[in-house]
């Protein structure tokens, strides 16, 4: 049994009965999903598809990379031209390169770190580093949103690692 209830516009909470725990007890899983009512219902049929398969929930395979392209393709038809160059070259430029196959919910601290180290080290600017902080936030918070990621790596970083 699949339920949906619209949170907000444009962003829906998608419940899925999971089956029994070992306790006995029924288990549920949920999303929340950004897109359209259309789009909500294909996700839920999906789910449930990935519920019979049992490959529902494998969140932890997803790379920075497929997150992040999946974040700009969301994000194109409401931005304006240049928010969508801003994100789109600073992820081509100067996320993807250094973290785009690593696996989002492997990434840690020393991760971040290494990163802008590398980028302080390629003659970057303090204004890029802040460009790329804001990118990474914004992206993974909205994969965390969408239910792409179970948490937000960047949470253990405060502010930039500069």
């Amino acid at each position: 049994m699949a339920h949906k209830k619209k949170l907000r516009e444009g962003a829906y909470r998608l419940t899925y009965e999971l089956g029994r725990g070992p306790d006995g007890k029924l288990k549920r899983g949920s999303e929340t999903f950004c897109g359209t009512y259309e789009e909500a219902r294909a996700r839920m049929r999906e789910s449930q598809q990935e519920l019979r398969q049992g490959t529902y929930g494998l969140q932890a395979s997803l790379t920075v990379g497929d997150v992040a392209y999946r974040f700009l393709e969301k994000h194109r038809p409401i931005w304006n031209g240049k928010t969508y160059e801003f994100y789109e070259s600073t992820l081509r430029l100067d996320l993807l390169p250094a973290l785009g196959h690593v696996k989002a919910a492997e990434l840690g601290p020393n991760d971040f770190e290494g990163l802008y180290v590398g980028l302080v080290e390629a003659g970057r600017s303090e204004r890029a580093l802040a460009r790329c902080d804001r990118v990474l936030r914004s992206t993974f918070k909205w994969g965390v949103d969408c239910g792409m990621l179970e948490s937000n790596p960047m949470i253990w970083t405060l502010g930039s690692c500069r």
